[in-house]
Parts: structure tokens; sequence; C-alpha cells
């Protein structure tokens, strides 16, 4: 099923990715707990189908592991852009993208490999770096929007900078066919 997110007034809206949370107060704030994403592996790839009303101001389709560790998928500037993050130092790559028209987008994230990660928008890689390493964290994970706190690509470009809910990116628009994998999908299987 699709997520229309943050249709009519409904604003900051996400979709929590952790597993068990002991109330709902935990579960409204993305506090659970579980290692769906905390455990490290060596390489994960994560995909998705979005179709964004807009594509110029922050907002944030995946966001795994928080401000020190781990990955994200979001908007920017008319760009599409996927970061890892170890040690509160992040590494982006990005591509350009368009509002009102289905896209999908691929990160693949081989840790600190040497050009190991990849970014594919539309069944293309269109972006190869070398990320930074997969280690294991308790942070939370989200779709839509920030869990609780991120590192992504500052908005001025210059390089990453750490974001909180309070600072939210929300999503507008629908995400659909979220994938994870604990594999490295080839440009066919994507």
């Amino acid at each position: 099923k699709a997520l229309d997110m943050n249709e009519g007034s409904t604003n900051n809206e996400r979709v929590c990715l952790e597993d068990t949370f002991v109330n709902v107060a935990q579960k409204n704030n993305c506090k659970g707990a579980g290692d769906i994403f905390d455990d490290p592996v060596s390489v994960r790839t994560v995909s998705l189908w979005y179709k964004a009303d807009d594509v110029d101001t922050r907002q944030v389709l995946f966001e795994e592991g928080g401000s020190t560790k781990g990955q994200i998928i979001h908007l920017l500037n008319g760009e599409i852009f996927a970061c890892t993050t170890a040690s509160d130092l992040g590494t982006c790559v990005s591509y350009t993208t368009t509002a009102n028209e289905w896209h999908h987008v691929a990160l693949v994230w081989a840790g600190s490999e040497t050009n190991g990660s990849h970014l594919y928008h539309d069944g293309e890689k269109v972006a190869t770096f070398t990320g930074k390493d997969n280690v294991q964290h308790d942070d939370n994970s989200a779709l839509g929007n920030i869990a609780q706190k991120t590192r992504m690509k500052q908005t001025d470009g210059s390089g990453t900078e750490q974001v909180t809910c309070s600072d939210c990116a929300s999503f507008a628009g629908i995400i659909d066919e979220f994938r994870v994998t604990d594999t490295e999908l080839t440009s066919a299987e994507i």
C-alpha cells in the first residue's frame, strides 16, 4: 500500500520503522527498540518509489540511524541525495529529480569500501562513492521524515549538518514499494 505523506492539513508525518514499542508515547516519538536496522552489515540496499509534490525544499524519504551513524535519502534544491554517516562525518552524493512524477531511488551502501556505494535513480546508476562504515547503533529509523536526528546535506550545499526532528523535514508526496535487503542489488535487480 502506498503512503500518502502529509496530504491536507497533516504535517510532520512519518512511519517509524522500529519493531518494538513499550507504550504509545514511544511509538509516536519513534523511540522503539529492535534490531531491524541497528546491527551492522557489510552491505545494505534500500529502495523505494516516490512522487514528490515539490523537490526544492528539504524533505526526508528514508532515514536510518541518527546523526552519528547511518544513512538517509532526502530531497533538496531539485536533487535527490543519498548520504551515509559515521563518527559525525557524512558523505553525500546527489542527482537531479523532478516533482509530480514517479521516480525510483536505490541506495546501495557498502560501508567504507572504496567506490562501493551507489545511488540509482530510475534504474540507472547515477553516482558511485566511498560511503562511511555501517556500524552498530541504537538510533531509530523512519520513512517520510526524521525519526529523531540525522546528518544531511546543508541547505547551502557546503557540507553536512545535524538536523533534529524539531527542524522536521517532512516528505510531501507518495512513497511506495519500500524495500530493504542486506545484499548488494545489481543494476539488473534494481
